[in-house]
């Protein structure tokens, strides 16, 4: 019998209007993985699209070496609407709002990852989430997580349990999603980690933006004593008065050296004296935010190998042979080769630089 071989790529909504069809990346991709498939075996794709609310089923079989494309459609949503799910919200016409609408959710990918599993275990070689993106992970839509939901039609406000998701959220969230599933879809949540192949990937392409950490990546680059290979733990990186505004400041000291100020004998940082940072802290604190990454949890969950972007680093669009790919921002270089020289980690094979994320991070203790 032939084995089959599955894929299942997810097209964000380009909720910051920026004239992005994700749907298109995820063709992309598919073009690329059977031009390259080298037994010439028949593959499965599942194309799930937020924004049109259709996911269709690409199957390609091999004829005398020669790939022939069928494709049907397997589930219909409503489309994701500018006027029906952002203008409502007067506060920000970047926030989602599910409403009456039947759209697409993260919970409906979880289920046919879960059906692949029970049907075909073994077999999903790959499940991609192309769209914008944070630490936490994809932002298919741009929703929110509040733990009150206010009933659309009877105004009636509603007070939701540790493990139940809000009804207008669709965008992940894989701690919430993992106690959910077994709380309330338990069939879905038992063969989610069984339909990954041995070789399967998750791999999220969007960023992992964070403003205060590249903050402090750009004033260590800066600093006389950073270079890109060899410095000692102990190495104490001195900053001017004034390098940080308050906001950072409370940042550094609430999160950054909340374990080691007293262990290393330093001082908290105010903002009109030095500061002054222990390279290992820094290292420390860097790892801990890698663990908390969308992608380091489905390394870890599901012990698979999974590829998203390093914190601190944003990706971008380009055009290869007139496909459409994503990749990390070139400028960001510097800061992917610290990841990469002082913390372990590897990146992509296929030259995006995004980092390889295992059930157990090299830098961990």
């Amino acid at each position: 019998m032939e084995e089959l071989k599955h894929y299942i790529f997810v097209a964000g909504y380009d909720f910051k209007r920026d004239g992005v069809n994700y749907a298109l990346f995820c063709k992309s991709r598919m073009r690329k993985i059977y031009a390259i498939e080298s037994k010439k075996e028949n593959l499965i794709f599942f194309i799930c699209d937020f924004a049109s609310g259709k996911i269709t089923k690409h199957t390609v079989e091999f004829q005398n070496g020669r790939p022939f494309i069928k494709e049907s459609a397997y589930k219909q949503f409503d489309a994701i609407s500018l006027s029906k799910n952002y203008n409502i919200y007067s506060g920000s016409p970047y926030r989602f709002y599910k409403g009456k609408t039947n759209t697409m959710s993260i919970i409906d990918i979880y289920e046919l990852i879960a059906k692949i599993g029970a049907e075909n275990p073994k077999t999903l070689l790959e499940l991609s989430f192309f769209s914008h993106g944070y630490q936490k992970g994809p932002i298919l839509a741009n929703s929110y997580d509040e733990r009150i939901y206010i009933d659309p039609i009877t105004g009636i406000e509603y007070q939701y349990l540790e493990n139940e998701r809000n009804k207008d959220d669709i965008d992940p969230r894989i701690t919430l999603d993992i106690n959910y599933l077994k709380a309330y879809i338990p069939d879905a949540y038992s063969n989610l980690g069984n339909s990954f192949s041995d070789l399967g990937i998750m791999w999220t392409w969007g960023c992992s933006y964070n403003g205060d950490l590249n903050n402090l990546f750009s004033k260590m680059f800066n600093n006389t004593k950073y270079k890109e290979f060899g410095i000692a733990d102990d190495t104490v990186f001195i900053f001017k008065p004034y390098s940080f505004n308050e906001k950072q400041i409370q940042m550094l000291n609430s999160t950054l050296f909340k374990d080691s100020i007293t262990e290393s004998g330093l001082q908290k940082f105010e903002r009109n004296k030095e500061a002054k940072l222990i390279f290992k802290d820094f290292k420390n604190y860097c790892c801990a935010l890698s663990r908390g990454t969308f992608a380091y949890s489905w390394a870890n969950i599901f012990n698979i190998i999974a590829y998203g972007a390093l914190v601190g680093t944003d990706s971008g669009y380009t055009k290869i042979a007139g496909e459409n790919y994503m990749q990390i921002n070139p400028l960001l270089s510097k800061t992917v080769k610290f990841y990469k020289n002082y913390l372990g980690f590897s990146t992509d094979k296929e030259g995006g630089m995004y980092a390889e994320y295992k059930n157990k991070l090299d830098c961990e203790p």
